[in-house]
């Protein structure tokens, strides 16, 4: 755990485990937002165009468990905007196939997720996953802030028959101050966050065999309630998705009661 004596050296994933908690969530069960506003971007051999805008919305509560590590209860509604406007993508005219795409805005069910004692991050239901990496990387530790990264990279299996797997690829930095945490009473640290993705097409694109991917950056940062939230986002999510959005303590409950009711990890 950070201290008052450490220096700029290598901390380890279990080190790091507590300081990246109070960084992107919080070490007493309130609901955290990770909120972060970006651009997609496809890739066609060394080429890189401008797709559509992205505004992502996670939603979270973070439970410590008796072995030191902490149980996640979550859920993300990400949307699609027009570059231009900065309203809802309802149609995309997709520059490589010349076509009006229909543009399909999907959320993240709710689910319970796991960071490990050595820091390593796993969902719950691993019957869902394959060729799971994820772990806990310090980008910097200066004198006045850290930088740490959550990485992941996994083949998420479909819950629906006949629809493929999803290969993510997905990079979360949150920065804060070091005073922060190391101050026993904070319980959440005020926090940036940066985010990356590198992943295939989405599906409505519908770009057949064709080669190529897609890559996402974004930032933002770490909210603590609804009213934290950009109008813009809230708009479009209660728009999309009221039933979610309208009380995301709500929303989490079950996985909350499956989490409290779950020995440690």
């Amino acid at each position: 755990m950070l201290n008052g004596t450490l220096g700029a050296a290598p901390l380890g994933a279990a080190e790091l485990l507590t300081p990246f908690i109070k960084l992107a969530g919080s070490l007493d069960e309130r609901l955290v937002v990770w909120w972060v506003k970006g651009r997609r971007y496809g890739i066609v051999g060394a080429q890189a165009t401008p797709l559509f805008g992205m505004e992502v919305g996670r939603f979270c509560r973070f439970f410590r468990q008796a072995n030191g590590s902490f149980m996640l209860a979550m859920f993300e509604l990400s949307y699609y905007t027009d570059t231009a406007t900065g309203q809802l993508l309802e149609k995309f005219q997709n520059p490589y196939t010349g076509l009006v795409n229909e543009v399909m805005q999907v959320a993240r069910r709710p689910d319970i997720c796991h960071y490990t004692a050595t820091g390593l991050y796993v969902p719950a239901d691993k019957n869902r996953i394959r060729c799971y990496r994820g772990q806990l990387e310090a980008v910097s530790v200066g004198i006045d802030t850290i930088q740490i990264e959550s990485a992941v990279s996994a083949e998420m299996l479909s819950p629906f028959p006949r629809t493929p797997s999803r290969s993510i690829n997905e990079y979360t930095t949150a920065t804060g101050l070091r005073s922060d945490l190391q101050d026993p009473r904070t319980m959440s640290a005020p926090a940036a966050l940066s985010y990356r993705t590198v992943q295939a097409w989405e599906p409505w694109m519908k770009m057949g065999d064709r080669s190529g991917h897609m890559t996402g950056r974004a930032s933002g940062r770490k909210l603590e309630s609804l009213a934290e939230l950009p109008p813009a986002y809230l708009q479009m999510a209660r728009a999309i998705h009221p039933w979610l959005i309208r009380d995301p303590i709500e929303t989490l409950s079950v996985q909350v009661e499956n989490i409290r009711n779950s020995p440690a990890g």
